[in-house]
Protein backbone atom coordinates (compact mmCIF):
# COMPACT_ATOMS: atom_id res chain seq x y z
CA UNK A 1 0.00 0.00 0.00
CA UNK A 2 1.53 4.00 -1.06
CA UNK A 3 2.26 5.90 1.81
CA UNK A 4 -0.10 8.42 2.39
CA UNK A 5 0.97 11.94 0.71
CA UNK A 6 1.18 14.59 2.57
CA UNK A 7 0.67 18.79 0.70
CA UNK A 8 3.01 20.79 2.42
CA UNK A 9 1.85 23.91 1.42
CA UNK A 10 1.01 26.49 3.43
CA UNK A 11 -2.53 26.45 4.85
CA UNK A 12 -2.93 30.11 5.08
CA UNK A 13 -5.98 32.03 3.04
CA UNK A 14 -4.87 35.22 1.96
CA UNK A 15 -8.24 37.38 0.95
CA UNK A 16 -7.50 40.59 -0.68
CA UNK A 17 -10.79 43.03 -0.66
CA UNK A 18 -11.76 41.27 2.75
CA UNK A 19 -13.02 44.14 4.53
CA UNK A 20 -15.52 44.67 1.07
CA UNK A 21 -18.96 43.74 0.65
CA UNK A 22 -18.60 39.95 -0.58
CA UNK A 23 -14.80 39.68 1.03
CA UNK A 24 -16.35 40.43 4.94
CA UNK A 25 -18.36 37.14 3.92
CA UNK A 26 -15.64 35.22 2.45
CA UNK A 27 -13.78 35.62 5.25
CA UNK A 28 -16.05 34.95 7.88
CA UNK A 29 -17.42 31.92 5.89
CA UNK A 30 -13.70 30.58 5.90
CA UNK A 31 -13.08 31.53 9.21
CA UNK A 32 -16.37 29.22 10.54
CA UNK A 33 -14.69 26.13 8.42
CA UNK A 34 -11.10 26.93 10.30
CA UNK A 35 -9.44 27.92 8.08
CA UNK A 36 -6.06 30.44 8.77
CA UNK A 37 -7.01 34.02 6.98
CA UNK A 38 -4.77 37.01 6.22
CA UNK A 39 -6.34 40.01 4.62
CA UNK A 40 -4.52 42.95 3.27
CA UNK A 41 -6.14 46.03 4.17
CA UNK A 42 -5.48 50.07 3.56
CA UNK A 43 -6.67 50.30 6.96
CA UNK A 44 -5.72 47.45 9.90
CA UNK A 45 -8.15 49.53 12.57
CA UNK A 46 -11.52 49.56 10.41
CA UNK A 47 -10.86 45.32 9.44
CA UNK A 48 -10.59 44.91 13.02
CA UNK A 49 -13.76 46.24 13.21
CA UNK A 50 -15.90 44.41 10.69
CA UNK A 51 -13.71 40.89 10.88
CA UNK A 52 -13.49 38.08 13.41
CA UNK A 53 -10.91 38.57 15.96
CA UNK A 54 -9.14 35.48 14.64
CA UNK A 55 -7.98 36.89 11.43
CA UNK A 56 -4.54 37.88 10.80
CA UNK A 57 -5.05 41.18 9.53
CA UNK A 58 -2.02 43.10 7.41
CA UNK A 59 -1.68 46.51 6.89
CA UNK A 60 -1.20 47.65 3.65
CA UNK A 61 -2.22 48.97 0.28
CA UNK A 62 -2.80 46.24 -2.69
CA UNK A 63 -1.25 49.13 -4.98
CA UNK A 64 1.87 48.40 -3.20
CA UNK A 65 4.15 45.92 -4.68
CA UNK A 66 6.01 45.25 -1.32
CA UNK A 67 3.01 44.99 0.58
CA UNK A 68 1.61 42.74 -1.74
CA UNK A 69 5.07 40.61 -1.17
CA UNK A 70 5.12 40.70 3.07
CA UNK A 71 1.12 39.32 2.55
CA UNK A 72 1.96 36.64 0.58
CA UNK A 73 4.44 34.86 2.80
CA UNK A 74 3.65 31.61 4.09
CA UNK A 75 0.47 31.47 2.05
CA UNK A 76 -0.49 28.64 0.03
CA UNK A 77 -4.51 30.27 -1.50
CA UNK A 78 -5.44 33.44 -2.95
CA UNK A 79 -9.13 35.01 -2.96
CA UNK A 80 -9.49 38.15 -4.85
CA UNK A 81 -12.63 40.52 -4.12
CA UNK A 82 -11.17 43.69 -4.84
CA UNK A 83 -13.71 46.21 -5.93
CA UNK A 84 -12.87 49.89 -5.65
CA UNK A 85 -16.68 51.03 -5.58
CA UNK A 86 -16.13 53.66 -3.16
CA UNK A 87 -16.53 57.28 -3.82
CA UNK A 88 -13.02 57.82 -2.94
CA UNK A 89 -11.97 54.81 -5.28
CA UNK A 90 -14.51 54.47 -8.18
CA UNK A 91 -12.27 56.77 -10.27
CA UNK A 92 -9.41 54.49 -9.69
CA UNK A 93 -11.05 51.23 -11.23
CA UNK A 94 -8.46 50.51 -13.62
CA UNK A 95 -5.71 50.88 -11.27
CA UNK A 96 -6.90 49.45 -8.07
CA UNK A 97 -9.05 46.25 -10.12
CA UNK A 98 -7.02 45.38 -12.71
CA UNK A 99 -3.17 46.57 -12.55
CA UNK A 100 -3.08 45.88 -8.79
CA UNK A 101 -4.84 42.69 -8.87
CA UNK A 102 -2.83 41.38 -11.99
CA UNK A 103 0.95 42.86 -10.06
CA UNK A 104 -0.98 40.66 -7.10
CA UNK A 105 -1.78 37.49 -8.84
CA UNK A 106 1.87 38.00 -10.85
CA UNK A 107 3.64 38.27 -7.39
CA UNK A 108 1.33 34.85 -5.85
CA UNK A 109 2.74 32.90 -8.91
CA UNK A 110 6.26 34.10 -7.96
CA UNK A 111 5.79 33.46 -4.26
CA UNK A 112 4.34 29.84 -5.24
CA UNK A 113 0.74 30.61 -4.53
CA UNK A 114 -0.98 27.96 -6.74
CA UNK A 115 -4.58 28.21 -6.18
CA UNK A 116 -6.74 31.64 -6.98
CA UNK A 117 -10.27 32.28 -6.46
CA UNK A 118 -11.40 35.55 -8.37
CA UNK A 119 -14.67 36.98 -7.88
CA UNK A 120 -15.76 38.65 -10.91
CA UNK A 121 -19.18 39.90 -12.33
CA UNK A 122 -22.34 37.44 -13.06
CA UNK A 123 -22.30 36.53 -16.58
CA UNK A 124 -19.91 39.09 -18.04
CA UNK A 125 -20.20 38.79 -21.95
CA UNK A 126 -17.06 40.58 -23.88
CA UNK A 127 -19.50 41.93 -26.47
CA UNK A 128 -21.89 43.80 -23.99
CA UNK A 129 -18.79 45.19 -22.35
CA UNK A 130 -17.44 46.28 -25.24
CA UNK A 131 -21.38 47.90 -26.88
CA UNK A 132 -21.77 49.58 -23.67
CA UNK A 133 -18.35 50.58 -23.06
CA UNK A 134 -18.36 49.11 -19.65
CA UNK A 135 -14.75 50.44 -17.69
CA UNK A 136 -15.81 48.13 -14.72
CA UNK A 137 -16.52 45.01 -16.91
CA UNK A 138 -13.77 45.54 -19.29
CA UNK A 139 -11.21 45.20 -16.22
CA UNK A 140 -13.17 42.03 -14.89
CA UNK A 141 -12.47 40.05 -18.58
CA UNK A 142 -9.07 41.36 -18.23
CA UNK A 143 -8.24 39.90 -14.89
CA UNK A 144 -10.10 36.39 -16.02
CA UNK A 145 -7.74 36.63 -18.95
CA UNK A 146 -4.97 36.91 -17.35
CA UNK A 147 -6.21 33.44 -15.00
CA UNK A 148 -6.53 31.59 -18.30
CA UNK A 149 -2.86 32.43 -18.96
CA UNK A 150 -1.17 31.58 -15.39
CA UNK A 151 -0.02 28.51 -14.52
CA UNK A 152 -2.56 28.92 -11.43
CA UNK A 153 -5.52 26.37 -10.32
CA UNK A 154 -7.91 28.95 -10.33
CA UNK A 155 -11.56 29.59 -10.13
CA UNK A 156 -13.38 32.55 -11.51
CA UNK A 157 -17.25 33.14 -9.25
CA UNK A 158 -19.15 35.47 -11.01
CA UNK A 159 -20.86 37.40 -8.17
CA UNK A 160 -24.93 38.61 -8.48
CA UNK A 161 -25.68 41.89 -8.25
CA UNK A 162 -26.29 42.76 -4.11
CA UNK A 163 -29.01 45.14 -3.34
CA UNK A 164 -27.19 46.75 -0.92
CA UNK A 165 -24.75 47.77 -3.77
CA UNK A 166 -27.58 48.53 -6.31
CA UNK A 167 -28.82 50.79 -2.99
CA UNK A 168 -25.24 52.60 -2.65
CA UNK A 169 -24.98 53.52 -6.40
CA UNK A 170 -28.52 55.56 -6.36
CA UNK A 171 -28.00 58.93 -5.80
CA UNK A 172 -32.36 60.57 -5.91
CA UNK A 173 -33.17 59.12 -9.10
CA UNK A 174 -29.60 58.57 -10.65
CA UNK A 175 -27.98 55.33 -10.54
CA UNK A 176 -24.22 55.99 -10.67
CA UNK A 177 -22.32 53.28 -12.52
CA UNK A 178 -18.82 53.37 -12.38
CA UNK A 179 -17.69 53.51 -16.56
CA UNK A 180 -21.26 54.10 -17.32
CA UNK A 181 -22.10 58.18 -17.39
CA UNK A 182 -25.32 58.79 -15.03
CA UNK A 183 -28.64 57.62 -16.15
CA UNK A 184 -32.20 58.30 -14.43
CA UNK A 185 -33.84 55.70 -13.40
CA UNK A 186 -36.98 56.52 -15.22
CA UNK A 187 -35.55 55.92 -18.63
Amino acid sequence: MPEPTTDSRPETVLVLGGTGHYGRHIVGSLEAKGVAVRVLTRSAERARGCLPESVEVMEGDLESREAVIRALRGVGRLVVSVSAFTRAQVRRLEAVERDAVIMALAEAEAAGVTRVVYLSVFDIRPEISERLRLVSAKIKLDVEAYLRSSGFDWTVLGAPPSMEIFFAMTRGDRMVVPGLQSRTMRN
